[in-house]
This record gives structure tokens, sequence and C-alpha cells, in this order.
């Protein structure tokens, strides 16, 4: 079972949404101005990391987000990947009241403007992923993995999203393999984190892989 904390400082409430604020400030402008040949080529660095772990070779389910640019990592290469080897890949829905879902996509055709103006895939015609877990026919936790956005990581496995909680509900119950992206310039020191705080249990870069547990 997956913990919110790996043994980081716990901060007070408002004292770690301003600091959170303050991070997120910052993350957003260094990811706007990054080039975007320079971001492509890490991109596309960071799907080959990914790509070539062994728990993704194991996997038998991806949850991907869709990304969006120009400050999300790019996804559309470990998208494309995980459909061509054949593996489930399901991409996140977000609904009113902070709730996420993912639902089986088995191309891009299958994906619409949503909320946010993020694609995502269209529930009318896509599968919603009711569990990841042994439940799933021929699947189990230990084959499943989540690839989980982020402006920050640091070195605990921490996060910085944008805010909404999404992913930390979310992960809660999640029991397969978390997989976190960003860029080496969005590793930071310390994540301001609280109780409700998820972790991930790989961080990867367009230079390293960082596992944390």
């Amino acid at each position: 079972m997956h913990t919110g904390m790996y043994g980081s400082y716990v901060m007070s409430g408002e004292m770690c949404k301003a600091e959170k604020k303050e991070l997120r400030r910052t993350m957003v402008a260094m990811r706007r101005a990054m080039d975007s040949v320079v971001k492509s080529e890490y991109d596309a660095a960071i799907a080959e990391a990914v790509t070539g772990l062994a728990e993704y070779a194991a996997a038998d389910t991806a949850l991907c987000y869709i990304s969006k640019p120009p400050v999300e990592v790019g996804t559309n290469e470990i998208v494309r990947r995980s459909l061509e080897c054949g593996m489930r890949v399901a991409a996140p829905v977000s609904e009113p009241g902070g709730v996420m879902k993912f639902y089986i996509i088995r191309s891009t055709d299958d994906l619409v403007v949503g909320m946010h103006d993020i694609y995502e895939p269209a529930v009318s015609r896509c599968e919603l992923l009711e569990s990841v877990g042994s439940e799933v026919p021929g699947g189990s936790a230990s084959r499943s993995i989540c690839i989980v956005p982020a402006l920050a990581y640091d070195m605990t496995g921490h996060r910085l999203g944008w805010g909404g909680g999404y992913y930390d509900r979310y992960l809660k119950d999640f029991e397969g393999v978390r997989i976190g992206i960003c860029y080496e310039e969005n590793i930071v020191d310390t994540v301001p984190a609280d109780e409700h705080d998820q972790c991930v249990d790989i961080v990867v870069t367009e230079k390293r892989v960082m596992r944390i547990r």
C-alpha cells in the first residue's frame, strides 16, 4: 500500500498552499520560457526513458494523461508506443467536484476537447476503466503504471501539480507503479507537502531515472 508521505516534513495547510502557489508560479514561468525545439527533444528523451523501464515492459495497462502544450511534458510518444505495443491505454477525464476517471482509448481518434481545453477520451464511446488490479481479468496491480504529470518533483517523490488535487485523490487508491515525469530543471530540493499529497515511485527526466522506492 502506498502512503502519501515518504518521511518528508508535513506543513500546515495555509503555509503549504502559499509556498506551493509561489513555486507553481516559478515553475510555470520556466516551462513557458523553454525553447520549443529543446522541449521536443526533452519530451522524446523522457518518452524513450519511460518506455525503456522494466516496469513499463512488465505492464499490461498504462494510465497516461494527454499533454497540453506548452507547459506540460509531452506524452504523445508514450501514448503512441503504448497503443502500438498492444497495451491497454487509459486517459483521464476530469469531472466537476474534483473527480477524475480514466477511460480506455484504442487510438487518438477517441480523444475530444474537454474540460480546460484538454484532450480527453470521448466518454460516449470509450469504456470506463473500472479498476486496476486483481479484479481486472488477466491483470494485476503490479502490471499497471500511471504516468503522473507535475510542474516539479523533489527527491522524495513529492509533486507540485496545478492545485486541483485530482491526482492526489486518484492515486490514494491506485496500487500500480506511479511514474512521474518532468524536466530536469524542475527537480527541486523540497516540494511543500501536506498529509493529503501523494508521492510517485519513479521520477523520469530527460537526463535520469530516479527510483524513489
